[in-house]
């Protein structure tokens, strides 16, 4: 209930002596390729570890990067992925784990995180490496790669259910790549992807020389928090009403 011409008149009146030019360029250096397995363990004020696991994967608009998205939904997307059911279901060694896929602009990560008891820190690490590398062996499943595929895409269509949404897709296309049209033509690379393309990225760009560990400890000595842990024990429903009512 706005009056369009009065509004464009007061947007123009305080626009009106910027003077309309391109913006220069900023340049930002490429980081230097690693080339080595890099650790960091910090101490923290927690009772719990949080762990990452992390590799450097190319930029958004390269054709490998739709496999290493499919890759993180496979590994870490949700309670039905490879390393939830296999390491927090099967063989209990974390609290929470996920993987994702970041690829921005520029040169993105490959990431698993985790929150584990600190005792299970190491054999965590080496169970997330088995699983990486069982995928560089032996592949992905036709049932897995469909199920992410069906995943990845009903988020991605979950998002333009909305003029906010849709708007959000077409900015974010335009800024990181220039191209409007870029989720649809990614969704599409997305559905041609195989098992020998997941296999292949896995083999690129999840290895050794690419990894970065890194993670928050409970400072040495501390109690562990089974230790200290009280019993939950069921009580009797109780039913209070406030005072207004």
């Amino acid at each position: 209930a706005v009056d369009a011409g009065a509004v464009r008149d007061r947007i123009a009146s305080h626009f009106r002596d910027v003077p309309r030019r391109a913006v220069e360029p900023v340049y930002v250096p490429a980081e230097p390729a690693q080339l080595g397995k890099r650790e960091s363990h910090r101490e923290f004020p927690t009772e719990l570890t949080r762990l990452q696991l992390c590799w450097k994967t190319p930029d958004i608009t390269h054709p490998d990067v739709p496999a290493l998205d499919l890759l993180g939904v496979i590994l870490g997307g949700g309670r039905s992925s490879r390393l939830y059911q296999g390491l927090r279901e099967k063989k209990p060694l974390a609290h929470s784990i996920s993987a994702f896929c970041y690829t921005p602009r520029d040169p993105g990560i490959f990431a698993v995180e985790a929150v584990c008891d600190p005792g299970n820190r190491e054999e965590l690490t080496a169970a997330i490496l088995g699983e990486v590398a069982a995928i560089q062996k032996g592949g992905v499943t036709d049932a897995e790669l469909a199920r992410a595929k069906k995943q990845f895409i009903s988020a991605q269509l979950r998002q333009l259910t909305t003029t906010r949404g849709i708007a959000s897709d077409l900015g974010s296309n335009f800024i990181l790549t220039g191209n409007l049209d870029f989720s649809r033509e990614y969704l599409g690379a997305l559905e041609r992807a195989t098992p020998d393309d997941l296999r292949n990225a896995a083999r690129a760009y999840l290895h050794d020389s690419a990894l970065t560990v890194v993670s928050l400890n409970p400072p040495a000595g501390a109690e562990s928090p089974a230790g200290g842990r009280a019993e939950n024990v069921a009580g009797p429903v109780q039913k209070f009403t406030l005072a207004n009512g």
